[in-house]
């Protein structure tokens, strides 16, 4: 699976993600819908906030780290990072 097209504010936090196939020219991705982030997750999160905001309908949670972005986590990078056996707390990919 590609991964979302990020949209950040001028202060590099997070507003939505636009999903693509990553075949699209920024121009063309740039008029495609965007899906808010419903919240925001700190770096170092514990597995269980992603996954509350995940069953809340979040497709793709952002991580920030003071506000500002890092990083997205879904179910597929959350599926390798089980299989690599990694913490339960929350690193940005």
């Amino acid at each position: 699976a590609s991964s979302p097209i990020v949209v950040l504010s001028a202060e590099s936090v997070p507003v939505g993600y636009i999903n693509s196939p990553g075949t699209e020219s920024p121009e063309t991705a740039a008029a495609m819908p965007m899906t808010p982030f419903i919240s925001l997750i700190p770096l170092g999160s514990s597995l269980r906030s992603v996954l509350i905001a995940m069953l809340h309908g979040e497709r793709e949670v952002a991580v920030t780290d003071k506000g500002r972005f890092v990083g997205v986590v879904n179910f597929d990078s959350l599926q390798r990072s089980m299989g690599r056996g990694e913490s339960a707390d929350i690193a940005a990919e």
